[in-house]
């Protein structure tokens, strides 16, 4: 029974000391169309779309490496959240990317704020406005957020539910022999 109590309190103390991380912006300034549209394996001039952003978070993953917090960036998933005005995100889980654009897609003006998650976040509010130094202040035109999460491997969970129903059983058996 102590060690029991011994588990609970490391438990409660480490998740107790865990503190929300502010989200790592990948780029100083905005990250300008064209780097998105070509760092997707788009052309300049192409619309700027989430499967597009998808394929620019993807290609510079490989690359990003934050010194000075160690931390390495997950690969991004389709799995995308449109959100087309600012304020407060509900929820954001860790490991997340959050691509927001300030200006006008249409018109190439302006980019999009690259964040990544490194825990997760409640309640995180998208400014509404940008301000690039030497480039003016942005407006908020839309917001892709981005699952680091894959789809769940079928035949992994199967397994594991096989596992635990087979530690169940043999639990009732011990159970039931020395009754």
């Amino acid at each position: 029974m102590r060690f029991i109590k011994r588990i609970a309190a490391v438990v409660v103390l480490t998740v107790g000391s865990l503190e929300a991380a502010e989200p790592v912006h990948i780029f100083p300034d905005l990250a300008q169309p064209a780097l998105i549209q070509l760092g997707g394996g788009g052309n300049i001039g192409d619309p700027i779309t989430p499967e597009l952003i998808l394929s620019f978070l993807q290609s510079i993953q490989p690359d990003f490496i934050f010194e000075e917090t160690g931390i390495i960036l997950p690969d991004p998933t389709p799995i995308t959240t449109e959100f087309l005005s600012s304020g407060k995100i509900p929820h954001v889980d860790a490991d997340d990317y959050l691509v927001i654009y300030y200006g006008n897609r249409d018109q190439f003006t302006g980019g999009a704020d690259v964040l990544f998650f490194p825990s997760a976040v409640d309640g995180f509010v998208i400014p509404p406005t940008f301000n690039v130094p030497d480039d003016g202040t942005f407006d908020f035109e839309i917001a892709f957020l981005y699952d680091h999460t894959a789809a769940p491997d079928g035949g992994l969970t199967l397994g594991l539910l096989g596992i635990g129903v087979a530690g169940v059983m043999l639990a009732r058996r011990s159970v039931s022999k020395s009754r």
